[in-house]
């Protein structure tokens, strides 16, 4: 199990078997605003980097956060 995918299911309050890459605001209840912010606070500490504004904005699922941390050489 990755480390991303953990962050994912403990911030949605959510199972990790429920995760997948295609986890978003419309498929996980539980993932609102509030949730949102959390979810890229939980990111940013765990990876060490920090997300632009921008960069916030495209985090619209678990496959999008995967591909932008890569973007920014994080080790997931």
């Amino acid at each position: 199990m990755s480390a991303l995918r953990q962050i994912v299911a403990d911030v949605l309050e959510m199972s990790v078997d429920e995760v997948t890459d295609e986890t978003s605001p419309t498929t996980a209840k539980s993932w609102d605003s509030m949730k949102h912010i959390e979810l890229v606070l939980a990111l940013e500490t765990r990876f060490g980097i920090k997300f632009a504004p921008s960069e916030i904005m495209l985090i619209n699922s678990l496959g999008a956060a995967r591909d932008l941390l890569g973007q920014k050489g994080a080790a997931i």
